[in-house]
């Protein structure tokens, strides 16, 4: 679980009191925050223009993948020796009074689709009450990418092991992931212990989304199902993950300095017409 060459860290959401989950060593700084989040936007955004999974007019104008969960998302980060975010992963968790419609997931084209909507929503409600009875968090994951020279690698495994044990740490945790098949994503998320989503006997299938240019699966997942073959590094993987930097966010003094550099230009006028 420990990498000579690359670091994992944690971002945590930027409303999230990170100390409350037991993690060891939690660093409050928004200006790191907000810098590691470029990065690992940039990463995807490198990664997925070149798969072809998106096009450049869906990137920022540095070249950022960026999606309205990441500030509300915990993310997995790896890091080589030079400080560059080279792998990443995120963990949307949500609040127990979660609504299917709220739910990213919800958009897929699969859920869109008129054959297959009404069962993806009554399977994911049906796993929704589950974590209620359950007293269980309830989570979407994705946005998992590595660079080039990491795919294949011990190092992706790790993240997405790193991944999987996260809903474990915050608590025991259902899961849902919309999960492209491409450089076989999919595949080994269900190695790990995923499966496809289903409804009493009934698989949700694989599908093409426009968006992403792939064909894509609509996964669940329970932090309390690992792969027996994995099993024995459950604790490793819980102890490693307890013991990582968490980098939270909080004021930014980049975003403080803008925006009184912004407000200061304004007339007069407008500063006080409130």
């Amino acid at each position: 679980m420990v990498s000579d060459h690359h670091k994992l860290l944690l971002l945590a959401p930027s409303y999230s009191d990170a100390d409350k989950f037991g993690f060891r060593d939690v660093i409050h700084n928004g200006d790191l925050h907000e810098v590691l989040l470029s990065d690992l936007q940039r990463l995807r955004g490198e990664v997925y223009l070149r798969d072809g999974a998106i096009g450049a007019s869906q990137l920022t104008a540095d070249g950022r993948h960026v999606v309205g969960a990441d500030a509300m998302s915990w993310h997995i980060i790896s890091l080589n020796d030079f400080g560059k975010v080279r792998g990443c992963y995120r963990h949307l968790a949500h609040p127990a009074a979660v609504r299917y419609e709220q739910m990213m997931l919800s958009k897929s084209p699969l859920a869109q689709s008129p054959e297959w909507g009404n069962a993806c929503r009554s399977a994911v409600e049906n796993l929704l009450r589950e974590t209620r009875s359950g007293n269980l968090s309830c989570a979407e994951v994705g946005g998992w990418a590595v660079a080039e020279e990491l795919r294949h690698t011990a190092e992706a495994l790790r993240i997405a092991l790193t991944g999987y044990a996260m809903g474990d740490l915050l608590g025991g945790c259902l899961g849902f992931g919309t999960v492209t098949r491409r450089n076989c994503s999919a595949a080994i998320l269900q190695r790990i212990g995923a499966r496809p989503l289903r409804l009493g006997d009934i698989e949700m299938p694989s599908y093409f989304d426009p968006g992403y240019r792939c064909e894509m699966e609509l996964l669940q997942f329970d932090s309390r199902e690992l792969n027996p073959k994995y099993a024995p590094l459950k604790d490793k993987i819980r102890a490693h993950l307890a013991a990582l930097p968490v980098i939270c966010g909080g004021v930014s003094f980049i975003r403080f300095h803008e925006s009184m550099v912004r407000e200061t230009k304004a007339p007069l006028a407008s500063r006080h017409a409130a």
